[in-house]
């Protein structure tokens, strides 16, 4: 009887071993899961706040153009509309979902086409801007006088096209032409809105990118002889891009005594102007220190990208009361394009971080891999085995598991091993 319970007693021995082997085999399954995990969450916490980022953006883009008192038209190299926002729609009286796909001189007057035809020869040609007047053939509605302005769109496919669409109004009907040097007002806000929507937004130089803002904006504002972004407070820039000299002096007037124009348009958030920055009351120590200056007048446009206080652009001119109000308008306008330039370089620089960290985690993964072959080198043993080594290791000095990876590869397995 006793040798019965033997027997039966035999097989029962290893089972406890069993069980230890197949929960630790368990345990390191669930370390690795839990590493992915945290890597996947955080990579996916990312992602949606980029897809969330990117709707409000649009959003907010959408919005924008549908405020502004002009057309924004996209072709192709032959003049194919490929987008369209409401004004350019409502403008030529199509929907705005049925003009892709229509060609832009189906919508010009016949007396007109070759015009249109030989400003996209000329762009195809490598011209980098080019505008002109023309009369539009709506599909309901009287002829308009409007002004045309088409830039490459770099941003695109090669040969595709931005326009900017500027109705006449009132204005009496102008003969077809090119345009010439001497743009009037709605022409330099056109120019400044097209040259605005085809910025590189890559942020790879944003000081670069800065100073050309201030360039389109100089172009556009009337009056304006000078004209300065400054990214974050101005008391205290982050980034500072100026067109001129003068400009540069009087934004640094402007932090050495901690007020004036532009630090007002950024903490209040309201457009500031005035009419002699060397005799305003509002700032008494800028006052006294610009009196040397030839800067006068004074428009402060505050930028908000995504709700927040970005920055400012900083007209400045040395006429006084150079700034009326239809100019604050158009610096209104092209203030909000630059707006939308911005986001687009926060938006795209968010991307580049989030591919950066991707490309970490694949690397990490990587190295531990490396690092689970070199711990098997030295203790023999299975993969699972050489994991649970690492994690255990990493937990008891209270070190990331792909730092201590990295030091084990990097150290070829010498001093990190002998704790494992």
């Amino acid at each position: 009887m006793a040798e019965l319970q033997h027997d039966f007693a035999e097989p029962a021995a290893p089972l406890p071993q069993k069980v230890l082997a197949a929960l630790g085999d368990l345990e390191i399954a669930h370390e690795e899961l839990r590493v992915a995990e945290e890597e996947l969450d955080d990579q996916r916490a990312q992602i949606e706040r980029l897809v969330a980022l990117h709707d409000t953006g649009q959003r907010w883009r959408d919005h924008l153009f549908a405020l502004l008192p002009v057309g924004v038209l996209v072709t192709d190299a032959g003049g194919k509309i490929l987008e369209t926002n409401a004004s350019a729609a409502a403008l030529l009286g199509v929907r705005p979902v049925h003009l892709p796909g229509k060609p832009l001189l189906v919508f010009v007057a016949n007396d007109h086409r070759r015009l249109v035809r030989d400003l996209l020869g000329r762009l195809g040609r490598g011209k980098a801007e080019l505008h002109a007047t023309v009369q539009l053939t709506p599909r309901s509605g009287e002829p308009v006088s409007a002004d045309l302005v088409a830039v490459p769109d770099p941003d695109q496919e090669p040969g595709t096209l931005r326009w900017i669409v500027l109705p006449q109004g009132d204005r009496p009907a102008q003969p077809p032409s090119v345009a010439g040097e001497h743009p009037d007002e709605s022409l330099q806000v056109a120019t400044a809105l097209g040259q605005l929507c085809t910025l590189p937004a890559d942020g790879s130089d944003q000081q670069r990118l800065l100073g050309r803002i201030a360039l389109v904006v100089g172009a556009a504002v009337p009056g304006a002889t000078g004209v300065s972004v400054t990214i974050g407070d101005p008391v205290a820039p982050d980034r500072v891009a100026t067109d001129s000299a003068e400009a540069q002096v009087f934004d640094g007037l402007q932090l050495r005594t901690g007020e004036g124009p532009c630090v007002d348009a950024y903490r209040d958030g309201t457009v500031t102007v005035s009419a002699d920055a060397t005799a305003d009351p509002r700032w008494p120590g800028l006052a006294r220190a610009a009196r040397g200056q030839r800067v006068r007048s004074a428009l402060a446009l505050p930028i908000r990208v995504a709700d927040e206080r970005t920055g400012v652009i900083n007209v400045y001119s040395t006429e006084r009361g150079a700034f009326a109000t239809q100019t604050v308008r158009v610096g209104e306008i092209v203030a909000s394009a630059v707006a939308a330039v911005l986001r687009d370089v926060s938006e795209r620089a968010s991307l580049q971080a989030l591919i950066h960290h991707l490309e970490r985690a694949l690397h990490s993964r990587a190295v531990i891999e490396q690092a689970k072959g070199i711990v098997i080198a030295h203790h023999g043993g299975t993969a699972d085995e050489a994991f649970a080594r690492l994690v255990a290791f990493s937990s008891r000095q209270n070190v990331k598991l792909r730092d201590l990876a990295e030091l084990i590869v990097r150290e070829g397995g010498t001093t990190p091993l002998k704790g494992l």
